[in-house]
């Protein structure tokens, strides 16, 4: 979940600078993630202290959930910054990820963190902010409707979405029986 100014905090914790492009590359990212856990916005499962398991992904590794929006800025900061994410902290150091040079190596990033769609929605910005004189390394592949890229990609999809929308099916389904019940007696 997020709070207001996370997306500030985030790029202050990571010592990146704040600045409109950079926020808004963060804001897009969001909806993308569906973040249920205390002050983690992007879902990041970097366990700090005192933070708790929260949605399981695979395996061993759980979204946290944070102590405090402050933590929850530092965690997603440091895993921007982790190895598995080589163009992500530099695009956001640029200022200006919609113009980095490597905009397939941000869009890779986010599929390696588990969110393809936003990495498609990504490109379609990318390809779409071009200026004039300017070049891109985007293809037309890139920006192709989402597909899964394989096992690893599917298995994130599973594992990250599935269990929310099967809790929201039930909450849904049991919210309708609920209101069947109290309107009329149907069918006994």
């Amino acid at each position: 979940m997020d709070w207001p100014g996370w997306e500030q905090d985030v790029l202050t914790a990571g010592g990146w600078p704040v600045t409109a492009e950079n926020v808004r590359f963060l804001e897009e990212w969001h909806p993308y993630e569906e973040s249920k856990c205390n002050a983690n916005p992007l879902n990041t499962t970097l366990p700090l202290k005192g933070s708790t398991d929260c949605v399981h992904v695979s395996g061993s590794t759980w979204v946290q959930a944070y102590v405090s929006d402050s933590q929850g800025a530092t965690a997603t900061a440091r895993t921007i910054k982790g190895p598995f994410y080589p163009n992500l902290g530099p695009a956001l150091a640029t200022g200006d990820p919609y113009s980095y040079p490597s905009t397939q190596g941000v869009a890779q990033d986010i599929r390696t963190w588990g969110t393809p769609k936003y990495a498609d929605f990504y490109l379609t910005q990318v390809s779409g902010s071009v200026k004039s004189g300017a070049t891109t390394t985007t293809t037309p592949e890139a920006v192709a409707p989402s597909g899964h890229a394989g096992w690893t990609d599917l298995r994130n999809t599973v594992n990250r979405h599935l269990p929310t929308q099967l809790s929201r099916s039930q909450a849904l389904r049991l919210a309708a029986l609920r209101t069947l019940s109290s309107h009329s007696r149907v069918g006994r």
